[in-house]
């Protein structure tokens, strides 16, 4: 098989979240990196008379870890989660998310589905000049979804 021709790369992906008002908003202009980890639950037995276990899958699961950066501009992807965060009325407030790779183009990836917020987490450092980065778990409420975004 030759070498691919066709991977891509990260440098104009669009990421949008939810902001309090229940918009999609893009956010990529504030997001640094967006990571899925998408699982399958696996249970396993191994029986007295065999070598091998015997395996079965089942249900699947994600996680979704956001970082942005730490910005003082309304609806900017710090400032959204911040809000998820301190202003929610209930907890399990869900909020869409939307990843399209390589960027929202026609035959891109798109990720996407609604999320809660677990944990929005950073690190202020005197010595450190570079911009704080905030990060932001997610975990789907319920199902995530891929298609390729049409002409």
């Amino acid at each position: 098989m030759p070498q691919t021709t066709t991977a891509i790369n990260a440098c104009v992906a669009k990421v949008s979240l939810d902001n309090s008002a229940g918009t999609l908003t893009d956010i990529s202009g504030s997001s640094a990196k967006v990571s899925m980890n998408l699982t399958i639950e696996e249970g396993m037995v191994r029986t007295l008379d065999g070598v091998w276990p015997i395996r079965k899958t089942c249900k699947k699961d994600a996680a979704i870890t956001l970082e942005v950066v730490y910005t003082t501009t309304a609806d900017e992807g710090f400032d959204i989660l911040r809000d998820w965060f301190f202003n929610a009325v209930t907890y399990n407030v869900a909020r869409s998310i939307r990843l399209d790779l390589p960027d929202s183009t026609a035959g891109s990836d798109r990720y996407q589905g609604e999320v809660l917020l677990t944990s929005l987490t950073w690190d202020t450092d005197a010595a450190a000049a570079q911009p704080i980065v905030a990060t932001a778990n997610l975990l789907p409420a319920n199902n995530l979804t891929h298609s390729v975004i049409a002409s």
